[in-house]
């Protein structure tokens, strides 16, 4: 996961594909957080949706 400091650019292969396969999976899993009737599922996603502008 990135923070203000860290560059993309910075982070070696593995870690920039599993920033962006994670990035892939919260935004799929983002289209449908309506539908989710888990509360403590949904809090969880709504937690990664919150930390998924600072993947890769």
């Amino acid at each position: 996961m990135l923070n203000e400091r860290r560059d993309p650019r910075g982070l070696d292969r593995v870690r920039m594909l599993r920033s962006r396969q994670a990035r892939i999976l919260i935004s799929a899993a983002q289209l449908h957080l309506d539908e989710v009737r888990d509360e403590h599922l949904a809090s969880r996603l709504r937690e990664w949706i919150a930390v998924k502008p600072r993947l890769a």
